[in-house]
């Protein structure tokens, strides 16, 4: 029984033995070759992102930028300390410390994203805080607009203007820190200023922008143009409308 169990085992593996191997397709061969070399190029790349520091920037997104917002000067035991929200009269540079010769503000986010040196301005839309003072400069940061992110550094004290308040805490607008539509007539542009500063402010609980801009209504009547502001800065922000007629009934 043995002997013939025995010789039926070595029966089989003879037969395996001898049976012809089935060769790998060509193309099966290549899709093997193939994905070893993707695989092994992906890991490689996982590697080198895995390394990867600032330093290793292509050359062209690092040139021109450099440390000038770092280095700028601040505020010492000799400055005049101010700490007072100021409106800006006009367009004007950041420099880094307070003298004509200073270097200015390099933006150093829009500078990567132009390769470019981009530098930081303030102008009327703008409010700042005035830290200090010297020798006739100002060491200011931007507080609004709200989205922007704040920046700081030196401009002559004579560009900032004090944020004006009414007695019963209405902030007083002049005609620079206002937007006007071009097709608000020049004649109506004190009137619009006047609403602002009244009765529009009574309107827009949620406050009027920093930097508010009155739009004429296109396809309003040419004796009695009706105008718009917006009101609040939030997803909630809505327009609010007055007319010529409403605006001199309120100062009859």
């Amino acid at each position: 029984m043995n002997q013939k169990l025995d010789a039926e085992i070595a029966a089989f593996k003879e037969s395996i033995k001898n049976k012809p191997k089935r060769k790998v397709p060509f193309l099966l061969k290549l899709f093997i070759g193939v994905s070893a070399i993707v695989i092994s190029t992906v890991i490689a790349m996982c590697s080198m992102v895995s390394n990867y520091t600032p330093s290793q920037q292509p050359q062209s997104l690092v040139k021109g930028q450099n440390t000038d917002a770092d280095d700028t000067q601040q505020c010492d035991a000799k400055s005049e300390h101010i700490n007072k929200v100021r409106t800006v009269k006009k367009d004007i540079d950041l420099l880094t410390g307070p003298r004509k010769s200073a270097k200015k503000v390099i933006n150093k986010k829009a500078t990567s994203a132009f390769s470019v040196n981009q530098y930081y301005r303030i102008g009327p839309p703008t409010k700042v805080l005035e830290f200090c003072r010297v020798d006739g400069w100002s060491y200011v940061e931007s507080t609004e607009p709200a989205y922007a992110t704040p920046y700081k550094g030196w401009v002559p004290t004579d560009v900032l203007l004090d944020l004006l308040v009414s007695r019963s805490g209405k902030r007083i607008y002049r005609q620079n820190e206002v937007g006007i539509d071009d097709d608000v007539r020049p004649s109506q542009k004190k009137y619009v200023i006047n609403a602002l500063n009244s009765f529009i402010q009574d309107e827009c609980k949620d406050g009027l922008e920093s930097y508010p801009i009155v739009w004429h209504k296109p396809g309003s009547p040419k004796n009695n143009p009706i105008y718009f502001v917006c009101c609040g800065s939030t997803s909630s922000a809505r327009n609010i409308y007055f007319s010529k007629s409403g605006i001199e009934n309120k100062y009859k």
